[in-house]
């Protein structure tokens, strides 16, 4: 019974069920950009921005967590600390000369595999050609990263979840380190600087890194994420 599935178990099934949920087309693939990292490190605030962008037609807010999470709750019974609305069936790439960008987050649950998934090679597997991938991972000032967990989830210094905290940053060198291995373009976000040398000009040089048009309205910012 999924019950009774032990960790490696429960982990491996709902990989699997991802996978099966995620399409990319054999040929004329689009160009990729991932954007993740630890929980309320601005990958919301980041993707809207980036896909502001002329390039950019589509962009996946959250789909492989979104699956993985409705996958565990359905298989132990155990509700996710924060709803991930399941909008689509599936994750799916368009075909075509453009660009799609693509945000995932880790944590904070840390007995839940739904929360430290593997988006480069969860995509990897499914037939998405390295060269067509770019990966931003986000961070920030952790104590500033910790007040948010703290502020969205309602916990105190007892209730804190410190191995999750922890794990999410872990997790995200480790895909880091990852995608080098892979030869896999990598830029990496650190939210602080938009304090110390401005939103425009640190925006307007990752767009120079991603080959992407920067103009004005670009760097008008939602709320964070």
């Amino acid at each position: 019974m999924h019950s009774e599935l032990n960790s490696h178990q429960l982990a491996e099934a709902m990989r699997q069920d991802i996978l099966s949920r995620v399409i990319i087309p054999v040929e004329n693939q689009p160009r990729v950009i991932q954007i993740w990292g630890p929980c309320r490190t601005a990958t919301g605030a980041l993707i809207t921005t980036v896909s502001r962008a002329d390039a950019v037609v589509i962009k996946h807010i959250q789909p492989l967590k979104a699956f993985a999470r409705k996958f565990v709750q359905q298989t132990t019974g155990n509700a996710p600390v924060t709803a991930l609305t399941f909008l689509k069936d599936t994750l799916e790439l368009t075909p075509g000369d453009h660009t799609e960008t693509h945000k995932e987050t880790f944590g904070p649950d840390p007995n839940s595999p739904a929360e430290f998934l593997d988006p480069i090679s969860l995509l990897l597997q499914k037939g998405l050609q390295p060269e067509k991938l770019v990966v931003i991972p986000t961070t920030r000032d952790p104590v500033e990263v910790a007040h948010s967990w703290g502020r969205m989830w309602h916990w105190d210094i007892n209730t804190f979840p410190f191995e999750g905290f922890n794990h999410s940053f872990r997790h995200t060198l480790n895909l880091i380190h990852l995608a080098q291995n892979l030869n896999i373009t990598v830029i990496p976000y650190v939210h602080d600087l938009i304090r110390d040398f401005g939103t425009d000009r640190i925006i307007s040089l990752m767009f120079q890194k991603l080959d992407l048009q920067f103009h004005p309205g670009i760097t008008m910012w939602p709320g964070e994420d």
